[in-house]
């Protein structure tokens, strides 16, 4: 069970709910934020709230456009708005170099974020903040269900466990104190009807590069190592759905998370039982989960040699090969990224990210692999080899870095 116990924000059904005049709409934006504007006082209103209106959007959508810039002013949030709205326009257009193929700008904004007050999805450039980013595995095809929602606008089905509710998750972000959050299968277009699968391709090109930046820009990153808005438990530590085996999930890794899902029976680190002695968890599959977590935060905070990263991923389960490699360009590149095409062959992808890694992990590859490569570059491995090498290098960095042209 849970319940907010913060500040007052509008519940899912004030959210949901549809005004039919300006100074209706008005009178209950000023009972939301404390305010007593008028139409009188500000004329200027009345045509954008109308429009509001006739484009059919609920309160939620209206409120979650005009809190940011309510006060003191809502004019001059409202220019500010078009202005930010502009600006991210620009923005997106010129994050991918036409003549390159490729994202000039890797560390772009998510395109979108949960307002969590609004209970609605919104454009980055309405709130021009992240306060956080939720890290989750998704479950097996028989744990999940998809639910069309007003969150997102019923843009797309969102893909949660059949044991939860995105209100319950909705609940516990607003009791950590966050605003405004990323969640994947809320901010990132997932698979919908057939008209939506163009828009979607188009934006996954940049979108899904870009995922390990939106976790690394933000102060606060929330994860649920059992499944989005379930109990934190240990559950089966083979299982290629747990958090620990996922390969989105290690670009997700930081090294100081927020643990989600607290229950009186989770295994919080602050309460397992320990050894007196020897100082080890005594449990042995706590032990084995928070040994395994500080190796990836080792092997992922702290990278001098590619191979660590590598030996972290290549074992994990993915629905693709592809997803593999992509989970790895935000943590190897440098001032550009490949962008995602799902219909590219995983070593096509994995040649693309070589070219567009640090130059110190590319002679990390030319100098440390043990073999030549098998594929078109000798001096490189394929991807299949470092998947199939009995034990990669573990030597520390050659420091040696090679350009590729």
């Amino acid at each position: 069970q849970v319940e907010y116990t913060g500040p007052r924000v509008i519940s899912s059904q004030e959210a949901s709910m549809r005004l039919s005049s300006a100074t209706e709409l008005l009178a209950r934006l000023n009972e939301v934020e404390g305010t007593s504007y008028t139409l009188a006082q500000y004329p200027q209103l009345a045509q954008t709230l109308q429009q509001y209106i006739v484009e059919g959007c609920d309160f939620g959508v209206i409120y979650a456009r005009l809190r940011s810039g309510w006060t003191p002013d809502p004019i001059l949030g409202l220019q500010n708005l078009r202005t930010r709205k502009k600006e991210d326009v620009e923005l997106r257009s010129a994050a991918f170099g036409i003549k390159t193929r490729t994202i000039i700008k890797p560390s772009l904004p998510p395109r979108r974020v949960w307002d969590l007050y609004s209970n609605r999805v919104v454009p980055y450039y309405v709130a021009s903040y992240l306060h956080g980013a939720v890290s989750h595995s998704w479950m097996h095809d028989a744990q999940r269900h998809t639910v069309h929602t007003a969150i997102n606008g019923h843009e797309w089905p969102v893909p949660i466990p059949t044991d939860t509710t995105l209100e319950r998750v909705r609940i516990e972000l607003l009791n950590l104190r966050l605003q405004y959050v990323w969640l994947d299968v809320l901010c990132l277009r997932q698979k919908g009807p057939e008209h939506n699968e163009a828009t979607r391709d188009q934006e996954w090109r940049t979108d899904v590069p870009t995922i390990g930046s939106v976790y690394h820009s933000t102060t606060f990153v929330v994860h649920y190592y059992s499944g989005l808005g379930r109990p934190f438990r240990i559950e089966n530590l083979d299982d290629e759905r747990h958090w620990l085996n996922r390969a989105w999930t290690l670009q997700e890794v930081t090294a100081d998370p927020i643990i989600a899902g607290e229950t009186p029976c989770s295994p919080l680190s602050t309460r397992v039982a320990v050894d007196a002695e020897t100082g080890e968890v005594i449990d042995r599959d706590e032990r084995r989960f928070y040994n395994t977590l500080a190796s990836l935060v080792s092997n992922t905070q702290h990278l001098y040699c590619i191979y660590s990263i590598l030996d972290a991923m290549r074992h994990r389960s993915a629905s693709s090969e592809l997803d593999k490699i992509a989970g790895l360009v935000y943590r190897v590149s440098a001032s550009y990224l490949p962008p995602y095409i799902p219909s590219q062959s995983p070593e096509d992808a994995w040649a693309a990210l070589v070219k567009a890694m640090l130059p110190r992990f590319r002679g990390d590859l030319l100098f440390l692999f043990p073999r030549p490569g098998e594929g078109f570059h000798r001096w490189f491995p394929t991807w299949q080899q470092v998947k199939s090498e009995a034990r990669l290098p573990r030597e520390e960095s050659m420091h040696e870095p090679v350009e590729f042209d």
